[in-house]
Formats: structure tokens, C-alpha cells, sequence
């Protein structure tokens, strides 16, 4: 969530729980800090696509 979080595009996150073990893992991620070494280990697979829904 911490990445999330830092990502100024992203309005809301969509969580896609099926058990109540599922959110309280959620919620324990808010508390964590990741590193500029984590987050760009994060980004790094990821290409960003260009916004066609608009």
C-alpha cells in the first residue's frame, strides 16, 4: 500500500479480498515504509501505458 499510496495517478485502490484475513493483511501494509531501492525494485517489469479510456 505504501506504493500505492506514492502514486499521485491513482485515485483508488481496488481490493479484491475474499477472506477477512485478506483485508487485515491490507491494513497491516499501510504501516509499512518502503525504500526508493524497494519502490523502484517495484516499478522496474512494469512499463506504464498510455490512458485509452478517456
Amino acid at each position: 500500500m505504501d506504493w500505492l499510496l506514492t502514486k499521485p495517478v491513482v485515485s483508488a485502490a481496488i481490493a479484491g479480498a475474499t477472506k477477512p484475513l485478506h483485508l487485515a493483511d491490507a491494513g497491516a501494509a499501510l504501516g509499512l515504509d518502503l525504500s526508493e531501492e524497494e519502490v523502484r525494485r517495484l516499478e522496474d517489469p512494469y512499463t506504464i501505458q498510455a490512458a485509452y479510456w478517456w
